[in-house]
C-alpha cells in the first residue's frame, strides 16, 4: 500500500510540473529569439501569432471554426492536423482557427507551410489563457488551478473550458481534433448533437457569440467541476444544462428549446464509441458521403482509439476519409511508413 501511495504521489507531481510548464512556457519563450543561439532543428519552429491580436479578423469573419491544442505540444499528431485540414477543405468560406497553447509550431516536416499555402482560410495561432477566460464565469476556475492539480486529464479539462470561452468570445463552430469533417458545417446555427440516447456531446457544436446557453454551460462547469471523472466536465455537464434549459428529462433528436437545436447522433457521431473499431476496418463503401449521408463529421474517439494504427490503402473508413478530406496530412504522415 505504501508503494502504491508513493507511486500515485509521484505521478501527480509529474502532471503538476508538466502543466505548470505549459502555463509558464510562453513567458519563457518570449524572452528568447527563435533564431538566436539555437540549432538547425529549433530554427524550424515558428512563432505562432496571438489569437487575441487577430480580433479584427475573427470579428468580421462570416463563419469561424475553432479547434484547439491544449497540452502545449508544438508538434501535434497527424490525426489532429487531419482534423484541421478537413475543416479548412470542407468549409472554404469559413475562417478556420487552430488555437494552440504552445507559443511555437514545429515545421520540420513542411506540413504547416503546405497547409497554410493551400488553405487560405486557415489560421494557426497561440493564445493567452488569461485573456480568453477573463470576463467569463470560468475565470475563477481557471485561476484556482483545479483543472490541472491532482487530475489525470489536465489537457482534456482545459479543452472543456477553452471551447466554451472561445465560442463565447468570438462565436462560431467548435470541433475536437479527433474529428474528420466530411460535409460543410457553415450552414449550421446554434446546434449541438446527441452522442447516444439522452446524452449530448460537446465535441462539435455551433453557437453565436455571447449566446446565453454558453454562459449557462460555463456557470454550471464552474460550480460542478470534477477533475476526477472522465466525461463529467464534457458530455455529462452539457447534457445536464440542456435538461434544465429545455425543461425535459429526455434529450431527443431535433428537440429545440429557445433557439438551440439538438441534432441526432448521425450529425456528428455516426459511429458510437462502443463501435469505434469499425472505423479502422475495411469498408465496402468508399465514398464517405454515401456511407454517412446524414453526417457532417466522423468522430474517431481518440480516448480509446489513439493507439490503433491507421494503415495506408487498407480501405478502412479512417484511411478513406483521410485520403478524401485531409490528403496533405495523410501524405506527410505516410512518407516513411504506411502506418500513421
Amino acid at each position: 500500500m505504501a508503494l502504491f501511495v508513493l507511486a500515485m504521489l509521484a505521478f501527480n507531481i509529474t502532471i503538476h510540473r508538466n502543466i505548470n510548464r505549459m502555463i509558464h512556457l510562453r513567458k519563457e519563450m518570449e524572452s528568447l529569439s527563435i533564431s538566436n543561439g539555437r540549432d538547425e532543428k529549433d530554427r524550424l519552429n515558428i512563432r505562432a501569432p496571438r489569437f487575441q491580436r487577430e480580433e479584427s479578423e475573427w470579428k468580421k469573419s462570416e463563419f469561424n471554426i475553432f479547434l484547439t491544442e491544449t497540452s502545449c505540444n508544438s508538434r501535434p499528431r497527424y490525426r489532429a492536423w487531419c482534423s484541421v485540414e478537413s475543416m479548412a477543405k470542407q468549409n472554404p468560406k469559413a475562417t478556420v482557427w487552430y488555437v494552440m497553447t504552445s507559443p511555437e509550431v514545429d515545421t520540420q516536416d513542411g506540413l504547416v507551410e503546405r497547409l497554410l499555402e493551400k488553405y487560405v482560410n486557415l489560421r494557426i495561432v497561440t493564445i493567452s489563457l488569461e485573456e480568453v477566460f477573463r470576463g467569463t464565469p470560468l475565470k475563477e476556475l481557471y485561476d484556482s488551478g483545479a483543472w490541472y492539480i491532482d487530475t489525470k486529464w489536465p489537457a482534456a479539462n482545459l479543452g472543456d473550458m477553452m471551447r466554451m470561452a472561445l465560442v463565447w468570445n468570438a462565436g462560431g463552430f467548435y470541433s475536437d481534433t479527433d474529428i474528420i469533417c466530411i460535409a460543410p458545417v457553415t450552414g449550421l446555427r446554434n446546434v449541438i448533437g446527441l452522442e447516444s440516447f439522452n446524452l449530448v456531446n460537446g465535441a462539435a457544436f455551433h453557437f453565436e457569440k455571447r449566446h446565453p446557453i454558453l454562459n449557462q454551460f460555463m456557470v454550471y462547469l464552474s460550480a460542478n467541476f470534477d477533475p476526477y471523472e472522465w466525461g463529467k466536465n464534457g458530455p455529462q455537464a452539457v447534457s445536464a444544462v440542456l435538461r434544465l434549459v429545455c425543461k425535459d428529462d429526455i434529450l431527443s433528436q431535433n428537440l429545440k428549446c429557445r433557439d438551440v437545436k439538438i441534432l441526432g447522433s448521425q450529425a456528428f457521431y455516426p459511429v458510437r464509441p462502443s463501435m469505434q473499431k469499425v472505423l479502422f476496418h475495411w469498408s465496402s463503401e468508399k465514398d464517405m458521403t454515401r456511407r454517412f449521408p446524414k453526417s457532417y463529421t466522423i468522430h474517431l474517439w481518440n480516448k480509446d482509439s489513439s493507439k490503433v494504427p491507421i494503415v495506408k490503402d487498407s480501405g478502412s473508413i479512417v484511411d478513406l476519409a483521410s485520403a478524401a478530406y485531409c490528403p496533405m496530412s495523410r501524405e506527410v504522415a505516410t512518407r516513411k511508413s504506411h502506418i500513421y
